[in-house]
């Protein structure tokens, strides 16, 4: 069989897919099977559960999902996994030989969404605040 008899058949079927996906006109209003990214999960205050996306006591996944977009914190995690790096810590480092004590400096500039600075002393209430609560999560 002759070469150019087979690349027009290739080109054709590794193109379909790329113009059949571009040829509706409609904005998909009205389809009834949308395709949903994300979480649809739903964040309710409750007596049980006062304050949802409480960041000292919210572990669910699908809290966890919205504080991780919206909250920073001293350091992360980056993506694929590896060593902690700082996100609102200049730096941070261990100062024991035993891996008990974490010191990290803040980077100059943090502002709360009030305008009001951040201080080492907000980081160490938000930290002691977890640790008073003493929740089983």
């Amino acid at each position: 069989m002759n070469r150019k008899t087979l690349v027009l058949p290739a080109v054709v079927g590794l193109l379909a897919p790329v113009l059949a996906a571009c040829g509706s006109t409609d904005s998909g209003a009205g389809g009834g099977n949308a395709i949903v990214v994300g979480t649809t999960d739903q964040l309710v205050a409750s007596e049980e559960n006062p304050a949802p996306l409480d960041p000292a006591i919210g572990y669910e996944a699908g809290v966890w999902n919205v504080l991780r977009q919206t909250v920073q914190t001293l350091t992360t995690v980056p993506g694929g996994g590896g060593e902690p790096v700082p996100e609102a810590a200049q730096s941070c480092t261990f100062t024991d030989n035993a891996n008990e004590s974490y010191r990290c400096t803040l980077r100059a500039g943090l502002k709360f969404a009030d305008g009001t600075p951040v201080t080492a002393e907000d980081v160490k209430f938000s930290i002691q605040r977890v640790i008073d609560i003493n929740s089983d999560s």
